[in-house]
């Protein structure tokens, strides 16, 4: 006579494995009682639980399915991109390194050394990181505005990404190429590739918004972003909140001038 122990839908059986008779059965509930079966055919048995999940006489706790190799490595990388940008936001880039991203993330040396083999590899990585989740952030706000006002909108999008902790961890690691010959090398197609995007992305929102004047749309976007990036690492080394604050309404009165401008053409 053998047992063998079998989880469905949050069920334990112990049957005989000549004729399958159940010998013990017993399930999970989410209280973590464990309510007892009769013996008996292990289909009968199921039919037994789900009859009484269906009256809600219980609540089966399901068993946590295993996560997926994939799943897995997304969540380490996911760990130690969020563990850069807090490292980079309070250390700066010079004095963040692989070992203490690795700590603050809970992650092993070896586990990082697998997903980036150096630094660079890492930082690149983590600004790609910034630009995909900002794009989110775009994108859900946009959603719950009319799409007359998205072109208005964007500017204070942008600063709250910029300004934030992502946005000035990607400051930290762009103003790093200067001292890091391997980092100018690698960096720059990426930042190349999220302009293009950014840039693609304004197009079809001022289009979208009756804009049709697109070498003043391209022209205005890379003096937003050029004065938004400024006053980003103004507020890292400045006090003066009240100035910022004061920048940005600036920044908001020729923006609207320019909307309404480009709208007339």
């Amino acid at each position: 006579m053998h047992e063998k122990t079998n989880w469905q839908a949050g069920l334990l059986l112990s049957y005989n494995g000549t004729n399958r008779t159940v010998l013990k059965a017993s399930f999970r509930t989410k209280n973590k009682r464990e309510l007892a079966v009769p013996k008996a055919k292990p289909t009968a048995v199921k039919a037994a639980v789900k009859a009484a999940v269906r009256s809600k006489k219980v609540v089966v706790e399901l068993p946590r399915a295993r996560r997926t190799n994939t799943e897995r490595s997304s969540e380490t990388r996911r760990k130690l991109f969020d563990a850069s940008i807090s490292c980079l936001h309070e250390f700066g880039y010079a004095a963040t390194t692989t070992a203490m991203v690795a700590e603050r993330a809970g992650v092993s040396r070896g586990a990082m050394n697998h997903h980036f083999a150096t630094k660079v590899d890492l930082m690149v990585a983590v600004v790609e990181y910034i630009y995909a989740r900002d794009i989110d952030i775009y994108r859900e706000s946009l959603t719950r505005i009319p799409q007359k006002d998205h072109m208005r909108r964007l500017l204070d999008l942008a600063w709250t990404t910029i300004s934030g902790d992502g946005g000035q961890a990607v400051l930290h690691v762009m103003l790093a190429m200067q001292g890091d010959p391997e980092l100018r090398i690698k960096l720059p197609p990426v930042i190349n590739a999220i302009s293009e995007g950014s840039r693609q992305g304004l197009r079809s929102l001022a289009k979208a918004s009756g804009l049709k004047n697109q070498a003043v749309i391209d022209a205005s976007s890379v003096l937003h972003l050029a004065a938004l990036r400024g006053l980003a690492i103004e507020s890292i080394i400045s006090p003066d909140q009240k100035g910022i604050a004061g920048a940005l309404k600036l920044l908001h009165v020729y923006q609207d001038y320019l909307v309404n401008t480009l709208s007339k053409d």
